[in-house]
């Protein structure tokens, strides 16, 4: 499987290295606006720099992209991947409003893509099942029995 990460800015070289973990799973592409951010990125995990997403996507031709760019133009790469058939995982938040969401959601599925998905890392069932335990902070738990 190939994947593109759109966006290298702080946040990338996490997904990069979590691309890079995963066998049978190969980093095939960044793309940044800045290039010395796509080249920084490209050239640690040994993969191609791209300033412009679409052409990434043509010559990449990655099965799916990783969008970290900020989140107003979130919905702009996701259909662009869309309209490719690239699936996509998309950092938080997926757009800025619910209206924009449910925009987003319904032209992704329209152009046939399996997986739109996005990042719960903070919630906190997604954070007691990294850690095996509950998040016992006030208000966040479970209540005491």
């Amino acid at each position: 499987m190939k994947i593109a990460l759109i966006g290298c800015g702080l946040i990338a070289a996490s997904h990069a290295g979590a691309i890079r973990a995963i066998d049978g799973v190969e980093l095939a592409a960044v793309c940044d606006m800045n290039p010395e951010a796509a080249g920084r990125i490209a050239k640690e995990y040994g993969c191609a720099p791209y300033r412009d997403a679409a052409a990434m996507l043509a010559e990449a031709k990655p099965d799916a992209a990783v969008i970290c760019v900020p989140t107003y133009v979130h919905g702009q790469y996701a259909k662009l991947c869309a309209e490719r058939n690239v699936h996509i995982l998309c950092e938080k938040p997926l757009e800025r409003t619910a209206e924009a969401c449910r925009a987003l959601i319904d032209s992704v599925k329209a152009a046939g893509v399996v997986k739109l998905a996005h990042s719960y890392r903070h919630q906190e069932s997604a954070q007691s099942q990294r850690t095996g335990r509950p998040d016992l902070r006030p208000g966040r738990g479970p209540e005491p029995g």
